[in-house]
């Protein structure tokens, strides 16, 4: 007997070149392709596999079209957090409708805030932790409020990185059990080949363009030599001016990346002081060979290791002696090789992330 699944997000990509919850699509069609398996989603409305049921009303459809378009409920939260409780009051009220009128076996919820109106339900509950829910937890009153809905089911929360697992287990490990469920990547990624651009070298920097996601980049960059180009791509939904030495090009899709940009560069750049889960465009990084200068924090350092995948720092000085390194060609195909190993061991695909979430749902359900 199939397995009866509910995926809820408030992200999902709704055109081909969509980049907004890009990898809740990748979930979805992994699990639809496990044969033991009953999909259905609601999210917005965008390419969905043939055998999976839409829980969205024409109404939710529209709703959630322009949420999306705005940046999504945590980006409105953390831009305009007044003009946002409207989008948040309504978001509670259309989720409680749809937990209440669906009868899944399972109830797969992507980001806490979406899990709070469970509450009053019984119904299992995978429930996937992201960088973005780890600051969720700062609101007062937030733990409390989860932890309630928690104890009314047998809830396994998944955060997508390894450093997540102690903060989720001093807070909810007596309600829930934690288990770290990382995400997969596309097996082309795997398959990428490189030949890194000498004159100029080109390196990539891949994100929203907010204050926090860009870093120190545009300071510390601006001294490289002229044999460097540092070149940025995202939606620059927070406005900022880009200085000169920054080659801009907008939003990019993953295709775009693989076919243009991966095979050439030197090496993807990630200054962020924002608090990043897992960022996947770094793990597509590794698998295509790309080595990693990143920021020292906890999300960087789970997969950016010195001589493995790339190099962490702190400083200028530091970024720009990474980049010197990393700009030998030896150098940096050694750690290519072994990057694409490490991520290939420990995350491998789509699929196997399927495998591991199908397998806790027959836990759940057991």
């Amino acid at each position: 007997m199939k397995k009866r699944v509910a995926l809820i997000s408030t992200s999902y990509p709704d055109r081909v070149e969509g980049w907004q919850g890009i990898f809740i699509s990748r979930v979805l069609h992994a699990l639809c392709q496990r044969p033991g398996l009953e999909m259905s989603v609601w999210a917005p409305d965008g390419a969905r596999p043939a055998n999976c049921q839409y829980l969205c009303s024409d109404e939710d459809v529209i709703w959630l079209s322009g949420l999306l378009q705005s940046g999504g409920i945590s980006h409105v939260l953390r831009e305009r957090p007044i003009a946002a409780m409207p989008h948040v009051i309504r978001l509670l009220r259309t989720l409680r409708s749809v937990y209440r009128r669906s009868k899944p076996q399972i109830f797969h919820v992507n980001w806490l805030q979406n899990s709070i109106p469970l509450y009053g339900t019984d119904i299992p509950a995978v429930i996937p932790v992201l960088g973005n829910d780890m600051s969720m937890l700062n609101i007062p009153g937030m733990t409390t409020l989860l932890r309630a809905v928690f104890r009314q089911r047998s809830c396994v929360l998944a955060p997508n990185a390894y450093w997540m697992e102690s903060e989720l287990k001093e807070k909810f490990g007596k309600v829930a059990r934690i288990q770290a469920m990382p995400f997969g990547i596309d097996p082309h990624w795997y398959r990428l080949k490189r030949s890194p651009s000498s004159n100029p070298r080109v390196w990539l920097v891949v994100c929203r363009l907010t204050a926090n996601k860009i870093g120190p980049l545009f300071e510390w960059s601006e001294s490289l030599a002229k044999s460097d180009e540092v070149h940025l791509f995202g939606p620059n939904v927070s406005g900022l001016l880009i200085p000169e030495h920054i080659h801009y090009h907008g939003a990019v899709s993953p295709e775009q990346l693989f076919k243009e940009w991966f095979p050439n560069a030197t090496g993807l750049i990630s200054l962020s002081r924002h608090g990043e889960g897992l960022p996947q465009i770094m793990l597509e990084a590794l698998a295509s060979g790309l080595p990693i200068i990143a920021t020292d924090q906890a999300a960087h350092r789970e997969i950016v290791r010195e001589g493995v995948s790339g190099t962490v720092v702190s400083d200028q000085s530091e970024f720009l002696a990474a980049i010197r390194a990393l700009s030998q060609q030896s150098r940096n195909f050694e750690i290519a090789e072994v990057a694409r190993e490490f991520v290939s061991r420990k995350y491998g695909t789509w699929a196997d992330c399927a495998s591991r979430y199908d397998c806790v749902y027959s836990q759940l359900v057991s």
